[in-house]
């Protein structure tokens, strides 16, 4: 047993022996390429859409390696805070590799400075990691470009929601809202009784029409966010109120004189809007054509007493004031 172990002793200490013999003899082949210095030009989340990333070495050492990639690793559309600013990876290469190699990763191997013009939207560019691959011919530096406190505001600030999101009252299925300052564009949503009936898709302008999507009966209502020009940060959902599908069908009568839709397949209207004509009628759960004031989902609407039609845009037989959309407007 003693000389088992003797033997594997004897072992070790040759590897340890080869192990150490092997470093000295790469380190003299090779010269170290030295601390990195890099100057740092971007406007990446300081102009709408912006991928311009420049990196540029300096220092005595530039002719021993250059910059091969840049790549950003957060550019997924969602756009840059103060909390997730642009994060950076370049990769660098040393330009004879049988000659030189990448030592240091760590922090204090690597100086980054911001150019003149990048400071007028950055603090400055943190270091983040480096990791060499490739028989250390190869370093790949990650840094993130944070954001000048001054700058902050008007770089990474929450863009304002769409306001006066409806249904406009001229064109059935077509939803409107406010132009957003600031705002590139806008994504939207469609839902049927509530639930999402697709993806969300952007578009220009404020307004759209929805009418094509809008096959199956049902109570519809859409969202609208607003995307920020400047970093592509988004707004909240803001949602409509809801409308019916368009109506195919007749109109039928019972015997006590209430109204009700018939779509003429053995169904009928019932916990729904329908757009009838060009006017506006809600028909209650039991089927029938309501009148009156009623309320859904927290808003109001006023319906003509005898022909059941929506009122918008005025003021009912009772002094109160409902908007485009037939919604009651307290305090107007």
């Amino acid at each position: 047993m003693k000389k088992f172990g003797k033997k594997i002793a004897g072992f070790l200490l040759t590897a340890v022996l080869a192990v150490t013999a092997a470093f000295p003899v790469f380190a003299a082949s090779k010269t170290a390429v030295g601390k990195i210095y890099l100057t740092i030009d971007s406007t990446v989340g300081l102009k709408n859409d912006s991928e311009d990333v420049t990196v540029t070495p300096y220092g005595d050492n530039t002719d021993l390696y250059y910059v091969d990639n840049i790549y950003i690793e957060n550019n997924d559309g969602n756009g840059y805070t103060e909390s997730n600013p642009p994060k950076i990876t370049v990769t660098l290469e040393v330009a004879d590799e049988d000659n030189y190699y990448f030592s240091g990763t760590a922090s204090k191997d690597f100086r980054l400075t911001l150019s003149d013009s990048a400071k007028n939207g950055y603090g400055k560019a943190e270091y983040v990691k480096a990791v060499k691959k490739n028989d250390r011919s190869t370093v790949e530096l990650t840094f993130r470009l944070t954001f000048d406190k001054k700058t902050t505001a008007s770089t990474t600030s929450t863009v304002k929601a769409p306001t006066g999101v409806a249904w406009s009252p001229n064109a059935y299925g077509t939803g409107t809202w406010s132009a957003v300052s600031g705002a590139k564009y806008y994504q939207l949503r469609l839902l049927k009784d509530g639930s999402l009936t697709g993806d969300e898709f952007t578009i220009y302008g404020s307004k759209y029409d929805f009418s094509r999507l809008m096959g199956t009966s049902g109570s519809y209502s859409f969202e609208v966010r607003s995307v920020k020009s400047t970093n592509n940060t988004k707004s909240a959902w803001v949602r409509s109120g809801e409308i019916g599908s368009y109506a195919a069908g007749s109109w039928k009568q019972s015997a006590d004189g209430r109204w009700w839709w018939d779509y003429g397949d053995g169904t009928w209207a019932a916990a729904e809007w329908l757009y009838i004509s060009g006017k506006w009628y809600y028909f209650r759960e039991d089927g029938y054509m309501a009148t009156g004031w009623i309320t859904l989902y927290n808003k109001s609407y006023y319906l003509d007493p005898v022909s059941g039609a929506m009122y918008k845009s005025g003021r009912t037989p009772d002094g109160l004031y409902v908007n485009e959309s037939g919604v009651y407007v307290p305090g107007m």
